[in-house]
């Protein structure tokens, strides 16, 4: 398991929404990662449970 890998891909993904997103306000944003949270999440589900 990599969990500490994963851990700085969401964070680079949250940096990254940050930057994007800029002057919104704060709600906006965490939902925005928080959504992405889970689909990466999903993404990653699938992918373990075809190996």
């Amino acid at each position: 398991m990599h969990h500490n890998s994963e851990a700085s891909t969401v964070l680079l993904l949250a940096a990254d929404v940050f930057s994007q997103l800029g002057t919104k306000p704060l709600r906006v944003y965490g939902m925005g990662i928080r959504m992405k949270m889970v689909v990466l999440l999903n993404l990653k589900l699938r992918n373990y449970s075809q190996l």
